[in-house]
């Protein structure tokens, strides 16, 4: 207990101490912060465009998850149920599919343009 407490109050006067500087110092906190917004604007002028990609490559990914006390076998067949919506919607072009018992089975669909 005795620890936990000198810690907290540590923390405190560490808060207490740079907060007092803080607001004695305006003028130094104000240009940090302009040098902050003006990094930031830096940095987002050079960051390469193309993180993200430009299209839709038309894929998606889901996960079908039963309850714990569900049977693989009872799993396999609601697996199955769902892929087949799946397949019956004309905008899928194809649906990949895995079923293990150690986790919740995982599909992969590809969508028709």
């Amino acid at each position: 207990m005795r620890w936990s407490r000198r810690c907290m109050e540590a923390m405190q006067n560490f808060y207490r101490n740079t907060l007092n500087w803080s607001l004695d110092n305006p003028k130094t906190i104000m240009a940090t912060l302009l040098v902050a917004i003006v990094l930031n604007v830096y940095l987002i002028s050079i960051v390469p465009k193309g993180f993200f990609p430009d299209t839709d490559n038309g894929m998606m990914q889901g996960r079908l998850q039963g309850d714990q006390s569900i049977s693989f076998q009872s799993m396999q067949k609601k697996f199955e149920q769902f892929v087949n919506i799946i397949k019956s919607d004309p905008a899928v072009a194809t649906v990949g599919r895995l079923c293990p018992a150690a986790r919740p089975p995982i599909k992969a669909t590809s969508l028709s343009p």
